[in-house]
């Protein structure tokens, strides 16, 4: 009688070895069935999607600083002087920059000037501290701040020194519509003047000085003022000159367009930027101007 062969036990590394492959073929089986099942349509895809994986990471994109474009226009809302104690940051809120009359047409200073006809004519302002309230508002972050000051219509000085003046054919001084007289820009001596007070707004910390009423005037008998076929030219000689002289310090010179008011394009390609009240903006649309708030 044949003996059979002894009965060998497999080992406990033999066992789990044909368990987990016993899963394997299991595993493989059924996931091919959900994905033959999911390729007929009865269960939904389990496959992840392109919207399920993690956005890719991109790198912040560093913000655009107003200033770094002095020709882009800005939206800007107008700040009194006497609100410089006030949240000045907060006025700014949904605005590019913050503007400030520094010079006003009569005239008069909203600093402690140093310039002497400034100081003969008592122009300067003699509010207390207003120097250092200007620095605080140019040294506050993230604060755009122009000065904006009326250059050619200068009441004061026209009266004080008519030989600077726009005069009528009789040799008086003229005055515009509301009763202001207005300086010849050709004078060396309102050149010069403009240019002190430009770089004394400049050394208070202000990103942009605005030269408003750098132009003929446009309002009033304008027929009555002595002709000058030079103007046109003294006026952008006028700006160029300004421009130059503040050329190495950090400020942008920007001037008020005037339609009509003898404003060349080269004067006002000169500036660093063009404003325009609301009205004139349409006109003066090839310099994409700001507009004066």
């Amino acid at each position: 009688m044949a003996r059979r062969a002894p009965y060998r036990r497999s080992s406990p590394l033999r066992r789990v070895g044909r368990s987990l492959l016993v899963l394997l073929y299991a595993a493989g089986g059924l996931s091919g069935a959900l994905l033959l099942l999911s390729a007929l349509g009865v269960v939904p895809d389990l496959r992840p999607s392109a919207a399920d994986e993690d956005p890719p990471t991109v790198a912040a994109s560093a913000p655009v600083e107003t200033a770094a474009d002095p020709t882009a226009p800005l939206d800007a809302v107008r700040l009194p002087l006497d609100a410089l104690d006030g949240a000045a940051a907060d006025a700014v809120l949904g605005h590019d920059a913050v503007v400030v009359e520094v010079k006003a047409p009569d005239g008069s200073l909203g600093w402690m000037s140093e310039e002497p006809r400034s100081l003969a004519l008592g122009l300067s302002s003699g509010t207390p501290g207003r120097d250092d309230a200007l620095r605080a508002l140019t040294a506050t972050p993230e604060l755009y701040t122009v000065a904006e000051l009326s250059c050619l219509r200068d009441d004061a000085l026209a009266r004080a020194a008519p030989e600077l003046a726009l005069l009528r054919e009789n040799g008086a001084p003229w005055r515009d519509a509301a009763g202001l007289c207005w300086l010849d820009p050709a004078q060396e001596a309102v050149r010069d003047r403009l240019i002190a007070l430009c770089r004394e707004l400049a050394d208070l910390g202000f990103d942009e000085l605005l030269l408003a009423d750098l132009s003929l005037p446009t309002e009033g008998a304008v027929e009555r003022i002595r002709p000058d076929a030079g103007r046109a030219e003294a006026l952008e000689a006028l700006a160029r000159a300004i421009g130059t002289a503040l050329a190495g310090r950090d400020v942008t010179v920007s001037v008020v367009g005037v339609p009509d008011g003898g404003q060349s394009t080269g004067l006002l390609a000169a500036c660093g930027r063009v404003w325009a009240k609301a009205e004139d903006a349409a006109a003066l649309a090839a310099f994409a101007p700001s507009v004066v708030p």
